[in-house]
C-alpha cells in the first residue's frame, strides 16, 4: 500500500509541476539535474482499532531540490505553497485519499515538505471463532 501512496503523490507532482521536474522515489543517482523531488515514507503506524480494523497512519516526506542557485529560497516559497494545493487530495486505487498535517522546512538548500496518509484497512479474520456457552430462549 505505501508504494500506492508514493505512485499517488507522484501523480499529483506530475500534473502539478509537468515534466520538467523528475520524480525520484529510491535513492538518487550522482549526476540527477535540478529541479527533482525525492518522495519517501518516513514513518508508518499500524494502530489496532475495533474489530478486525487498522489505523494506518503513513508519515512522507517529499524533498524539493530547487534549480536556482540565485534564489532557491523564493522557489523553494513558490513550490511550497503548490504542494500544499497539489497534495491535500491523492488517488489511490481509485479512490481519494486526503493529506493531513501538512508542513514545509527549509533547509540547507532544499525544500522539505512533509504529509500525512491516513486510512483504514481490514484484517481477514482478527478473532478466532469462539464457541457459545448457551443459547438463551425467550418466552413471553
Amino acid at each position: 500500500m505505501l508504494n500506492d501512496i508514493i505512485i499517488g503523490i507522484s501523480n499529483k507532482l506530475s500534473e502539478a509541476f509537468g515534466e520538467e521536474c523528475a520524480i525520484c522515489a529510491e535513492p538518487v543517482k550522482q549526476g540527477l539535474q535540478e529541479p527533482y523531488f525525492a518522495i519517501s515514507c518516513v514513518n508508518s503506524v499500524d494502530k489496532p482499532m475495533l474489530g478486525a480494523r487498522h489505523l494506518r497512519a503513513n508519515l512522507f516526506s517529499v524533498k524539493y531540490f530547487p534549480k536556482s542557485k540565485t534564489q532557491p529560497n523564493a522557489e523553494c516559497n513558490d513550490v511550497s505553497d503548490n504542494l500544499f494545493l497539489a497534495l491535500t487530495y491523492i488517488t489511490v486505487d481509485g479512490g481519494l485519499v486526503r493529506g493531513t498535517n501538512m508542513n514545509s522546512l527549509f533547509v540547507g538548500g532544499v525544500l522539505e515538505f512533509m504529509v500525512g496518509y491516513d486510512f483504514f484497512v481490514q484484517t481477514v479474520k482478527a478473532i478466532p471463532e469462539t464457541e457459545l456457552m448457551e443459547t438463551l430462549i425467550y418466552t413471553a
